[in-house]
């Protein structure tokens, strides 16, 4: 195995999972590659969650989850708008809809973003405002009114942080994942 370089992503999700596991995943992230989808995101999600020790059954579940997503947020950014989306906005809108946004709100983000914009932050942003408590129909409104006032990708990264108050209650109870 000399040969394969150390950087080979599925050379490395042979070494970290159960053969057969390995060798379903490999085929999902194959199936994704083909289907135009961001498959080094589901590559580098494997990898992570071997890396923290998740179990391979629960790898290969959230690998074909997010390859679902992907899918999903790839029709639903093509019904919005007549670009073909890049890998960074299909990862990005697959990870909205994990945290709740539907994919009619991701196609009006598509239609109603300034056109040429990249949608990759003002998806990741409606997903971090739903991380502070916002519901993602309001995260979705508050993008969508800065998107229309020309706000920057550097103005809207800072939305999550000048949330108003109400908006962080009951975080505290939450637990998180961070550090884990």
């Amino acid at each position: 195995n000399a040969q394969t370089p150390a950087k080979d992503p599925s050379a490395r999700l042979r070494e970290v999972l159960p053969a057969d596991v390995a060798q379903r995943v490999l085929a999902r992230i194959a199936e994704a590659r083909a289907r135009e989808l961001p498959a080094e995101a589901l590559e580098n999600r494997a990898l992570k969650f071997a890396a923290k020790g998740v179990d391979a059954k629960s790898i290969e579940r959230s690998v074909n989850e997010q390859a679902d997503r992907m899918a999903l947020a790839k029709d639903a950014l093509g019904r919005g708008r007549a670009l073909t989306p890049a890998g960074d906005e299909i990862e990005a809108g697959a990870e909205a809809m994990r945290k709740g946004v539907d994919g009619p709100s991701v196609s009006l983000l598509a239609k109603s973003a300034p056109s040429g914009r990249s949608l990759a932050v003002p998806l990741f942003v409606i997903g971090s405002l739903t991380d502070r408590g916002l519901s993602a129909d309001a995260a979705l409104q508050r993008v969508l009114a800065r998107l229309r006032e020309r706000a920057s990708d550097a103005d809207l990264e800072s939305m999550p942080g000048v949330l108003p108050a109400q908006a962080h209650a009951g975080e505290s109870s939450r637990p998180t994942s961070t550090g884990r």
